[in-house]
């Protein structure tokens, strides 16, 4: 419970600021390609998906 919570404090923005759908961490890495265009969004986007 300890771990979903720590986690939620980062995919909750992140789902914000990128306006992910769906918000299941494993529904939306499942079927995302990886950004490529911008190095930032790139580096969040690793982050958030090594945490999950």
């Amino acid at each position: 419970m300890l771990e979903a919570a720590n986690f939620s404090k980062t995919w909750l923005p992140f789902c914000k600021k990128f306006r992910v759908e769906p918000t299941s961490p494993e529904a939306y890495f499942r079927t995302a390609s990886e950004p490529l265009s911008d190095a930032v969004n790139v580096k969040d986007w690793l982050s958030v998906k090594a945490k999950r």
